[in-house]
Parts: C-alpha cells; sequence; structure tokens
C-alpha cells in the first residue's frame, strides 16, 4: 500500500492480509495506512483468510475507500489452516543450513 500511494499508474492494488498482526496493535501503522489508502489512485482488493491474525486492516481499509468513492473490494475466504497449525513452530531451510525451528506464537 506504501508503494502503490506513490505509483500513480498501476491499474490495480492487491493486498493480502496487510498488515493483519500489527494493524490493532501499532496506532501508527494504522495511521499511516489510512493515509496511504486514501492516496491510492488505483481500484485495491482486500483478501483474508478468515483464520488471519485479525480482519481488522482489511474492514477499516475498505470502509475508508467507500467514504473517499474509490473503488475497492473486500473478500474473506474461509480458513487456509487450523489455527493451532496457522500459529504452530515450523521447520524453515535458512540459506542451506540445516533446519532451524521457528515459533511463530
Amino acid at each position: 500500500m506504501l508503494l502503490a500511494e506513490r505509483e500513480p499508474n498501476l491499474r490495480a492494488v492487491v493486498v493480502f492480509s496487510g498488515a493483519g498482526y500489527s494493524f490493532d496493535r501499532s496506532p501508527a501503522l494504522r495511521a499511516r495506512l489510512l493515509t496511504a489508502i486514501d492516496r491510492i489512485a488505483a481500484p485495491v482488493f482486500f483478501i483474508h483468510a478468515a483464520n488471519d491474525y485479525s480482519l481488522s486492516s482489511g474492514k477499516v481499509l475498505d470502509a475508508r475507500r467507500e467514504q473517499v468513492g474509490k473503488p475497492h473490494r473486500l473478500k474473506i475466504y474461509p480458513p487456509t489452516s487450523s489455527r493451532r497449525e496457522h500459529l504452530g513452530a515450523r521447520r524453515v531451510r535458512i540459506s542451506g543450513r540445516k533446519h532451524a525451528e521457528m515459533s511463530l506464537q
């Protein structure tokens, strides 16, 4: 969204769970994204899975587009995985090294 606000030649913007984790926790980020969303010229399509950390970023930013009369759409898809699987520890390969455990909790 921050790049899209500075790029007037974009034909469309697709946002996948934008700031889903941080939107509710950071008033500064929320304010910055609300400013950016007002300035985007292209239509914006917000996409979330129903079990994202939070759906409020998509709902709030989509509502803002409605208020300012700019094209928008919000789609909330069914959950992509169980909440436990979504937040659990995952094994990741880091630059060809052995696997390391990474907890997303």
